[in-house]
């Protein structure tokens, strides 16, 4: 019975919020009200529950014209009490009030909480519900929540609001992008018929990839001769991990690619702590390799051309969307695009966590110029430009 009367909470709160939008667009809290606020928390704190529960209802009493923030903050400060004694089906009660009754952005926080709440509790199907409706009330949140949106929007058929999430996943993924999420991204891009977003991550999928010797050498190639040197660099990484590098030119190759990847002194120190390990079968063929190397690119080590970034030569200036300001929404985006010889950047892929920042992010690329890759003191086109740009309140 608490869990049906729970999920009727759930499902009223939404309702509750969009009602309430309109006339709690500010957060307007007398310092005296904090102040009790303030005590019936550290009281919860305490353990001092019955307590906080007794000041709590005689601050509903004692004042019967509270504002929409005032009520927010009496039903927060009560599911923190609620979780001190364990009763999570209340705190839920209490949180998902105080959603109803908060301006929008805290809105979200308060639902993102709630979802952190109710894992911890356990109640995995209540924990679904809360991020259902985080979702519905289109909240900032992280990583593993909105990639588990996407796929339900995925399962739903509604593929837009699917990649909407999944990219919103895919631009916070900490390190390396999984490979389930670069899959479920290709799929859901094949399906919207978004050929340049799809060949972008069967792209990035192709490190999973099994490769044999051969096709690992032609993608290296194909990457160096691009002037894609961190790419080039993980094929050859494979190769050198893999024993497939049988020559003293492809292992003088490999420490070039990684001496302009992580520099010179660290790929000397990494190569001699390989050899003082075994890890080559063959050790004098490594040793020669090694001071080949040494002989060649010690002399112009502080001259070696490392792997740069595209700088910008007009810094993107992109324009903070109103709504986005006004709703207290802060965003991330990862812009990826190619730079012609002119530094004009083309073929532009726009991944952010909130769709509200794609157009700004666009507009501000489109106008700024960027280096050129430069071979041999000639401009020519640079690919694979990572841009990252973030959208914070002050």
């Amino acid at each position: 019975m608490r869990r049906v009367l729970v999920l009727g909470v759930v499902g009223a709160a939404l309702m509750g919020l969009s009602a309430h939008a309109d006339r709690c667009e500010r957060y307007e809290v007398s310092i005296s009200f904090e102040a009790e606020i303030g005590k019936i928390r550290r009281a919860a704190d305490r353990g001092e529950t019955a307590s906080a529960f007794e000041q709590i209802e005689n601050l509903r009493l004692n004042n019967p014209d509270l504002n929409c923030s005032e009520l927010h903050l009496i039903d927060a400060v009560e599911a923190t009490a609620h979780v001190v004694d364990g009763n999570w089906a209340k705190a839920v009660e209490s949180g998902l009030r105080s959603v109803d009754n908060a301006p929008l952005p805290l809105a979200r926080r308060m639902l993102a909480e709630l979802y952190f709440l109710l894992q911890y509790s356990g109640d995995a199907e209540l924990a679904k519900k809360v991020l259902w409706e985080l979702a519905e009330v289109d909240g900032n949140m992280g990583p593993y929540e909105s990639y588990e949106i996407a796929q339900k929007y995925m399962d739903t058929g509604d593929i837009g609001r699917a990649i909407r999430y999944a990219e919103s996943a895919f631009v916070q993924w900490p390190g390396e992008n999984s490979q389930e999420l670069l899959t479920f991204m290709l799929d859901l891009y094949e399906r919207n018929g978004a050929s340049d977003y799809a060949d972008y991550f069967r792209t990035k999928l192709k490190r999973f990839q099994p490769l044999d010797e051969a096709e690992l050498k032609q993608e290296l190639e194909a990457h160096w001769s691009r002037g894609e040197l961190t790419e080039a660099y993980n094929y050859s990484a494979r190769l050198f991990e893999d024993g497939l590098l049988t020559s003293q030119a492809e292992y003088v190759s490999h420490f070039e690619l990684a001496a302009r990847v992580e520099g010179y002194d660290k790929t000397v120190q990494t190569m001699r702590l390989y050899l003082r390990s075994g890890f080559f079968e063959d050790r004098e063929l490594a040793v020669a390799a090694l001071e080949e190397f040494v002989d060649r690119f010690e002399p112009i080590k502080n001259e070696l051309v490392m792997v740069q970034e595209a700088e910008p030569m007009a810094p993107p200036q992109p324009q903070y969307p109103l709504r986005a300001a006004k709703e207290g929404i802060e965003g991330y985006c990862e812009m990826v695009f190619a730079v012609d010889k002119g530094g004009i950047p083309f073929n532009m892929l726009t991944f952010c966590n909130d769709p509200i920042f794609k157009d700004p992010s666009e507009t501000a690329v489109a106008a700024s110029r960027f280096e050129p890759r430069m071979v041999n003191g000639k401009a020519t086109d640079r690919h694979n430009v990572v841009y990252p740009i973030s959208y914070n309140l002050e």
